[in-house]
């Protein structure tokens, strides 16, 4: 038997362990929140030893990272399908379509953005999702570039600085903490029409 094929059982063990600690920490987080979290409840919530946890972990902030990236690569990856849709259809919809995606994510893991938001400050300039902004920043210019050929770079610049931050803090606000007397649908539906109504200027201005 070669080495390889000694390693694998064991590296899919150490992947399905790895899971199974992300998985209790992200149910954690829903439920208890971060202030409460510890290496000990994520343990037992796995069902795995406290040696096991520290043998992949340093601490529960490392979990917390690990639980970010596995986020970012979810919410990008269901991000990039909705952009992909959105393509084809007409621009209303797609907008509709796109931060609905958005939202939906964001609430899949909402245990973990709330813990980034509120326990993790990162300053005005910093974004909870700074992956997801930049990965996206580049898939909106292009869309700019096709349907507004004639801005300049600086026009791009700035409508993508503004418009990317703008997208995901609406998104961050109708997925977590809403008031309960606000309906969801309802706020989707007036932030898209609030992007909207940008385009006819941009449309102005580009020709």
């Amino acid at each position: 038997m070669s080495s390889s094929q000694r390693k694998s059982p064991i590296q899919k063990r150490s992947a399905a362990t790895i899971e199974a600690i992300l998985d209790a920490a992200a149910q954690l987080l829903d439920r208890e929140g971060y202030q409460e979290l510890s290496t000990n409840q994520i343990a037992k919530a796995a069902h795995v030893s406290i040696g096991t946890v520290y043998r992949y972990f340093d601490d529960k902030d490392a979990i917390i990272s690990a639980l970010r990236s596995r986020a970012e690569a979810d919410i990008m990856h269901r991000m990039v399908a909705a952009l992909a849709a959105a393509a084809s259809m007409d621009t209303p919809d797609g907008v509709r379509a796109v931060l609905t995606a958005l939202v939906d994510a964001i609430e899949d893991h909402q245990g973990l953005m709330t813990a980034v938001i509120n326990d993790m400050p990162l300053g005005i300039q910093s974004n909870v999702l700074p992956n997801i902004e930049q990965q996206l920043y580049h898939i909106a210019r292009l869309g700019l570039l096709q349907r507004y050929p004639n801005l300049t770079e600086t026009e791009i610049e700035e409508m993508l600085y503004l418009g990317m931050g703008m997208m995901l803090h609406v998104a961050l606000r109708i997925a977590i903490g809403r008031p309960a007397h606000m309906d969801r649908a309802a706020l989707i539906e007036r932030a898209a029409l609030a992007a909207l109504i940008a385009s006819p200027l941009i449309g102005d201005q580009a020709g």
